[in-house]
């Protein structure tokens, strides 16, 4: 899969679910999303979103800094419990480092967010297939969208 334009990805979720910081005027398209914990090694993270658990705020900039250099082409970290918890360091941080942040509130779920990042992805890959040529392919299509069986 190619991947989708951050703006695409985040269209809705930017603001009711947290802030988008620090935004280049070209950022990576988006392919992916991984889960990573400050105990977690970094690899490679070309074209995904990194979401970041486990540290809030000023505590996450380290690794904010540590997935901009594994090619990540967003984070996503959760703010302080006031709300705040550093926006303004994460801004900057996110700026310095070339790399776009989700600053999400500390009221969501990871877990959520994960999964309606992971759907929005699948639904994007879906309708850039090609269309079927015969039933067979049309039959396959639908079969790889619900889960069941040709």
């Amino acid at each position: 899969m190619s991947g989708m334009p951050l703006k695409h990805l985040l269209d809705g979720i930017s603001g009711p679910l947290g802030q988008l910081l620090a935004v280049p005027d070209n950022p990576a398209e988006v392919g992916g999303v991984a889960i990573l914990d400050p105990d977690d090694e970094f690899r490679d993270h070309h074209n995904e979103l990194v979401l970041l658990i486990g540290a809030r705020g000023r505590e996450s900039v380290p690794l904010l800094r540590a997935a901009a250099r594994s090619g990540a082409a967003a984070v996503a970290v959760k703010t302080g419990r006031d709300g705040a918890g550093g926006s303004s360091e994460l801004g900057k941080a996110a700026a310095a480092a070339g790399v776009p942040v989700l600053a999400v509130r500390p009221e969501v779920r990871w877990d959520q967010l994960a999964s309606l990042l992971h759907e929005r992805l699948d639904a994007a890959e879906l309708s850039a297939e090609p269309a079927p040529e015969d039933m067979f392919e049309l039959a396959e299509t639908i079969a790889v969208a619900t889960g069941g069986m040709v």
